[in-house]
């Protein structure tokens, strides 16, 4: 068993951590899942008359999760995001991207362990 912890910022977290949890512990999933990313789809920016919309990608959201915690000082020292999407800033590094017809593979299971390895 891994003592790795799990932060979900999937669409899932729409559902609150209890959903997750349930369907992670469902899959068999034993790592304990401890957060989720915030949402943050949009930003409105108001200059004079105009508004502007940033679309935020999910590395700005986990970067805005790693932040917060790092003021905790319970940030990470490894991490890994598994994801279909690559939209990950400057966490990009940590990005074992999936297929997402396929999902998680265990070839993708594997990397991520290398990974968190080290």
């Amino acid at each position: 068993m891994s003592s790795a912890k799990i932060v979900v910022s999937s669409t899932w977290r729409s559902g609150g951590i209890r959903h997750v949890q349930y369907h992670l512990g469902a899959w068999g999933v034993t790592g304990q899942c401890i957060s989720l990313t915030p949402r943050l789809e949009w930003d409105v920016m108001d200059k004079t008359q105009f508004a502007y919309y940033i679309d935020k990608t999910r590395g700005i959201e986990i970067q805005h999760w790693l932040a917060k915690h790092a003021i905790r000082r319970s940030v990470p020292t490894r991490f890994v995001i598994l994801d279909d999407e690559d939209d990950m800033g400057i966490a990009l590094p940590h990005l074992i991207q999936t297929n997402g017809d396929r999902g998680l593979t265990m070839a993708d299971a594997e990397r991520a362990i290398q990974m968190l390895l080290g």
